[in-house]
């Protein structure tokens, strides 16, 4: 309802403001009345709180600052050095708990073995020579190769040959080679040094020379050859030779199928197929005779002097 039907008018139910309800100078009182300003019922902060430099403290007052009530990190904490030792002290140093490791020593290293191969011959009549490396000595193998001597000049050659890896041996097939007795042996050079195999020999025949030579030698294993008539002898490939009865001789073909024989004991013999064991001794011009004993001892009939003596 409007002012003029719920409530009187200020003549009726209600008075005005001025009637009932006093004006705020009336019933209420003006703030300096039934309110204090701030200045009466509530202090101004300098009245009824004190200002930080009253109520609260600052903190010079009533917090210490970090160096009175906290200490700093070199009191309230030992430093590494105090509560914790060093690891020169606890914990020692790897040259203590463990050994330097040792450079481990290199594998020892020695010369090859080579061996030197029987020959072999294509079917043109061309020497095959070859050769093995036995034991590269633990070092890589630099050149392998064969020497050839020729048997009347003297003459040597060095060749050089390949090496198969899988089966360790080289070849050489010597093609024009002209007809005559020849040595050889293998050889084999590694980072250490150099090894020379066995010496070997061989006959290339030719229109001028018979099938073979006045020995009629056969190569045996191991560099021995075996004559049907003068015996087993291992040749040496310098003139050389070790006969199994007669032991070091040096041996010359006479050219017409028989040999010359320098023995220290006995100086220079002859012999050929037919004739031994009869040795024409060309010192006392007169015939030894060769016993072979038992017991593989040797010994020799001087006809000269009618004795006979052993063969050391």
């Amino acid at each position: 309802q409007t002012p003029d039907v719920g409530q009187g008018t200020t003549e009726d139910g209600y008075g005005s403001p001025d009637a009932n309800y006093t004006t705020p100078d009336i019933g209420y009182q003006t703030p300096d009345h039934g309110h204090h300003s701030p200045y009466d019922s509530y202090q101004t902060p300098d009245v009824g709180q004190d200002t930080p430099e009253d109520g609260y403290g600052s903190p010079d007052a009533n917090y210490t600052t970090p160096d009175d009530v906290h200490h700093s990190p070199d009191f309230g904490y030992h430093s590494p050095d105090h509560g914790f030792t060093s690891p020169d002290d606890h914990f020692s140093s790897p040259d203590f708990v463990y050994q330097t490791p040792e450079v481990p020593a290199p594998e020892p290293q020695y010369v090859p073995v080579i061996r030197t191969l029987v020959v072999r011959f294509a079917e043109n009549g061309d020497p095959l020579l070859e050769g093995r490396v036995m034991a590269d000595g633990g070092s890589e193998m630099l050149e392998v190769g064969l020497i050839l001597r020729e048997a009347k000049s003297g003459e040597e050659t060095r060749m050089v040959a390949e090496l198969d890896p899988q089966t360790e041996e080289f070849q050489l097939r010597l093609e024009g080679l002209a007809p005559g007795r020849y040595a050889y042996r293998a050889y084999g050079i590694n980072g250490v040094g150099e090894t020379l195999g066995s010496s070997r020999s061989f006959e290339k025949p030719g229109d001028a020379i018979s099938d073979s030579s006045a020995l009629q030698a056969v190569e045996m294993a191991s560099g021995w050859m075996r004559s049907p008539w003068f015996g087993a002898f291992r040749d040496y490939g310098n003139g050389w030779i070790f006969h199994t009865r007669l032991g070091w001789l040096f041996l010359s073909e006479d050219g017409s199928g028989g040999i010359w024989l320098w023995m220290e004991s006995e100086g220079w013999l002859w012999a050929q197929p037919g004739v031994w064991p009869f040795l024409w001794k060309d010192g006392a011009s007169d015939w030894l005779y060769l016993i072979e004993a038992p017991e593989g001892r040797t010994y020799l009939y001087d006809y000269s002097l009618g004795v006979t003596r052993s063969v050391e």
